[in-house]
């Protein structure tokens, strides 16, 4: 690695386990959605994304019919490693599973049909942008996504963004940023801009759902912090809950 860091398979890869939460309240039978979440450094998935982010008590508290799978990529560590979701259709495969696992989680094998063909929104923050664009480009399940959400995560692959972008445009595409990735997102933004896809600065009613948006953030708020400050407090929880057509 750059750092001169060696991390060590069976301590840092070793962990094939995913976080799935189904909120109090969620009806199968209506629309509904899949929120992945894909972490950043130094991350695991209960001390961060369950308790200091609380990605899933935002998805509760969003208010939608929704059900969070959030898989544990390198365990604790500096690493962007997207892991399987390199290979070509493994991100379907993932999805397919977890679909399964939900039902069975759920208890109810009605839902199985629900989980296994609900729309997909995906969240990746920081160094889960890797794994976000190869899954957008190569994991098979492109036309299920209802839309993206990088929180602080434009640090490269932006040619399989504008890729995606281009090819699904009734979906959204929102990028929240800090001046950590201000140059990537700027970068990103005039890449689209070559593609005659226009992209807007502020969430604007309705119009987001099937667009690009890009979110400056007030200069004090850390990177550390933006998947619980951000644009708004709470930011999976501000977006999820504007998807008005999967409300509970």
């Amino acid at each position: 690695m750059p750092s001169g860091r060696i991390w060590w398979e069976d301590q840092t890869y070793r962990e094939r386990r995913v976080l799935l939460h189904i909120p109090k309240g969620y009806d199968f039978t209506r629309p509904g959605v899949m929120v992945i979440f894909f972490h950043g450094h130094r991350a695991t998935l209960t001390r961060d994304v369950r308790d200091r982010q609380l990605v899933p008590a935002q998805v509760a508290a969003s208010g939608i019919n929704a059900v969070l799978v959030a898989p544990q990529f390198a365990f604790n560590a500096s690493d962007s490693s997207a892991g399987k979701f390199w290979e070509a259709g493994a991100f379907g495969r993932f999805v397919a599973e977890a679909g399964g696992k939900l039902a069975e989680l759920h208890g109810n094998p009605a839902a199985a049909e629900s989980f296994a063909n609900m729309p997909i929104v995906l969240v990746a923050y920081s160094g889960g942008y890797l794994a976000a664009a190869w899954c957008l480009s190569v994991g098979g399940v492109e036309d299920r996504v209802r839309g993206v959400l990088l929180l602080d995560a434009v640090y490269g692959e932006l040619d399989k963004f504008v890729s995606w972008i281009a090819d699904h445009r009734e979906t959204f595409f929102v990028s929240a940023y800090t001046d950590s990735t201000q140059k990537q997102n700027m970068e990103l933004r005039t890449l689209l801009a070559e593609h005659e896809i226009p992209s807007a600065t502020v969430l604007i009613k309705d119009k987001w759902k099937r667009g690009v948006t890009f979110l400056a953030t007030n200069p004090e708020i850390q990177h550390e912090d933006f998947v619980t400050e951000a644009w708004a407090d709470y930011p999976v929880k501000d977006l999820l809950r504007r998807l008005d057509e999967f409300r509970r």
